[in-house]
């Protein structure tokens, strides 16, 4: 399994793998992930969960490894988490300890469980022994953090066979060997799944963006250029911040030859952007829920499509169903199935989770439909309102508005009364067009009943996971 063979890639391997201020080699992260690895064999865990507090940095992926190898869940956390937000993570998993990589901000936390020493433990001098996987298929991996619907944030725990089967599947559609991939979702985040144990699978390069470097525009395009970048892993607004500089292009990014998208839907308007800048660029597109580790379709962009799909198969592991859970032809609520799904949550409510077909199953709460093999997302089925007598899927506007040519990026919201009953449909647009233009476009395809107030902006708000922040959108218009 995959534990196995990074263990190989790394007593093998003799270049450096981390591009940012603590470059190593790969045998120097085998003896860190050693050390750190004898250090927790020798502590007494009850609960086999061990959070990781910190940013990007060489140390927090030593102590993903070295939790992996011993058999302890780890949740990763990231410095941008509020303290009620950390507060309440703790609450949830209880943690036998909490690796520290970087100065821990929550000032009510059992101090007695806060390793600080991380430095000293993975640098000093091993002994001899051997790094062997103690984790079994079925175990807990690592548990992720998503929002959830009540403001207590859910757990998504993830077993070692879900990774592994998510590894082998997205190397064999990558077919890359010893490339430089650059990293810009935090480790909080499970889109950094992909990036980190492609490159640990590979023996590639690792090209680490903190959240100060993705800000400062120079200092980030001078990152990406001067590491000869060849693979990029990000969300599609991320991708489109990049474009925003028409200096972003194969004249000045020669190695660049491939783009993985994944987290949002990836317009056609992105598509062609990047098609115009970079010639050779192969562009995958990927779907798939935290709740099955990371991805589990991706489609192959090669020419330019009429429509952007959300993935292909990755062998059989979704179809759509009617609220029977029986299978359908039509459109209607992408369920997925198989070894990718999750265990589900830790302490919450599991109702998603399901049995179809005698294998495990996630309701995803997105509804799409499938033409010729390919998945193509529509929009998500809890953001149904009510307006006026009428229910209106919010998704569904949001799918009519990008189906507009001209249209990049759109948010649709609500506004509503002190008794929280809706008052009107406010759709923020990122377009060329003006707004009567658009609504020009839109009369025939959106009924008047539910036609939004539309503003046009420059640029949507992004969060610390560069995607949409539609918290922050909601918020303003209170």
């Amino acid at each position: 399994m995959i534990l196995d063979k990074i263990k190989k890639v790394m007593l093998e391997k003799k270049d450096n793998i981390f591009s940012n201020e603590e470059n190593i080699t790969y045998f120097q992260l085998y003896t860190y992930i050693l050390n750190l690895y004898i250090y927790l064999n020798t502590i007494k865990s009850e609960n086999n969960k061990i959070i990781i507090y910190g940013h990007k940095s060489v140390y927090y992926i030593v102590c993903m490894l070295a939790c992996a190898y011993s058999g302890i869940s780890y949740i990763p956390v990231d410095v941008s988490f509020s303290d009620e937000r950390i507060q309440d993570i703790i609450n949830i998993i209880k943690p036998d300890l909490i690796l520290n990589t970087i100065t821990l901000k929550v000032e009510n936390v059992n101090r007695e469980i806060i390793v600080d020493e991380l430095e000293k433990i993975m640098t000093e001098k091993s002994i001899e022994i051997e790094l062997i996987p103690q984790i079994k298929p079925e175990d807990i991996y690592y548990i992720i953090f998503t929002s959830g619907s009540t403001g207590s944030p859910k757990g998504v725990q993830i077993t070692y066979n879900n990774l592994d089967t998510f590894c082998n599947k997205i190397i064999a559609k990558f077919n890359i060997e010893e490339s430089v991939i650059l990293n810009q979702a935090l480790f909080s985040f499970d889109l950094s799944v992909a990036d980190i144990y492609l490159t640990l699978l590979t023996g590639s390069k690792y090209v680490m963006l903190t959240a100060k470097e993705i800000k400062d525009y120079p200092r980030l395009y001078k990152k990406i250029k001067e590491n000869n970048v060849e693979v990029i892993i990000a969300t599609p607004s991320f991708i489109e911040y990049l474009l925003v500089d028409r200096t972003f292009n194969e004249d000045n990014f020669r190695c660049l030859n491939t783009i993985f998208t994944c987290g949002e839907t990836l317009t056609l308007n992105t598509v062609k952007k990047i098609k115009e800048r970079f010639k050779n660029v192969v562009i995958h597109n990927a779907y798939g829920p935290t709740e099955c580790t990371v991805a589990v379709t991706m489609e192959t962009i090669h020419e330019l499509p009429y429509k952007v799909p959300a993935g292909n198969y990755m062998d059989n592991t979704f179809c759509i169903v009617d609220d029977n859970l029986m299978r359908v032809s039509t459109q209607g609520n992408i369920l997925i199935y198989g070894d990718l799904v999750s265990k589900g949550y830790i302490n919450y409510p599991n109702e998603a989770f399901v049995e179809f077909e005698g294998k495990r199953a996630y309701l995803t709460g997105d509804i799409g439909y499938i033409e010729d093999n390919k998945l193509y997302y529509l929009y998500r089925k809890d953001r149904q309102i009510k307006l006026n007598g009428y229910r209106v899927e919010l998704g569904e506007i949001e799918s009519k508005i990008m189906s507009v040519e001209s249209v990049s990026k759109c948010v649709a919201t609500v506004k509503r009364n002190r008794e929280g009953k809706v008052k009107k449909i406010i759709v923020y647009v990122v377009t060329k067009d003006t707004k009567e233009k658009l609504k020009e476009k839109l009369k025939n395809s959106i009924s008047d009943y539910m036609f939004p107030e539309i503003k046009i902006v420059k640029k949507l708000p992004i969060n610390e996971n560069y995607k949409v922040d539609v918290k922050k959108i909601e918020e303003k218009i209170k």
